[in-house]
């Protein structure tokens, strides 16, 4: 009896042991599993709210998933938007050079960074979207996030519209004021000239005051 007592406290015990490394991997399991879930949701809750346009695009030239800041920055609905290859919402003349980079973005270890090309709107109009992204040959896809640049390229725009007009006006100045002291110069050493030839001519007082004023007029 004080055998089997022996036996029956050292199963349990046995059995107790094993309960905790379950209890405690179960324990670790949860957490891991609530902290994926959070993760999760987290990730979730970052492609619905950003302001960038986020996006999977196949090799075939389709977006496979698209956030909200698409229809909020094109107009366009996500329906809408997969429906068509890409590249027809893209400005015709920035598609040849899309397509040369989304060419080598399925080529091995290649890497979009600023990237620009000019999105359609649903109304006609046109954004300046700037680029990074990254493809993973394997799964056929590419990563993509889009930045709303347009605002910013108006005021650069702007910016170099004004530099330019203010060079132009500086050497409008500067070309002006050459020629205008060319053309003084001429008339004005003749003038000079002459005057020095009338002071070695026998003058009253009031003609040598007047050749004076003259010839300090034309050096002044």
């Amino acid at each position: 009896a004080d055998l089997a007592d022996v036996n029956f406290v050292g199963n349990v015990g046995s059995y107790v042991s094993q309960g905790v490394v379950f209890l405690v991997f179960g324990g670790v399991v949860g957490a891991l599993a609530e902290d994926g879930r959070r993760i999760s949701a987290e990730a979730t809750r970052f492609w619905e709210l950003s302001t960038d346009l986020l996006c999977t695009v196949g090799f075939d030239g389709y977006f496979k998933r698209l956030n909200g800041a698409w229809e909020r920055t094109l107009g366009w609905t996500t329906q809408e938007l997969r429906s068509r290859p890409f590249i027809d919402f893209i400005h015709p003349e920035d598609r040849e050079v899309t397509e040369a980079e989304e060419a080598a973005l399925t080529s091995v270890d290649h890497e979009t960074h600023n990237f620009e090309n000019r999105y359609r709107r649903k109304d006609g109009t046109y954004r300046t979207m700037l680029w990074a992204a990254k493809s993973t040959p394997g799964a056929e896809l590419t990563y993509a996030t889009g930045r709303d640049v347009t605002e910013r390229k108006r005021v650069e725009q702007a910016a170099e519209a004004a530099r330019a007009e203010a060079e132009y006006a500086n050497r409008a100045k500067s070309e002006f004021l050459s020629r205008m002291s060319h053309e003084l110069r001429t008339p004005l050493n003749a003038v000079i000239g002459f005057g020095q030839l009338l002071e070695l001519d026998d003058l009253d007082t009031s003609q040598r005051e007047s050749v004076e004023q003259i010839l300090k007029a034309g050096r002044h």
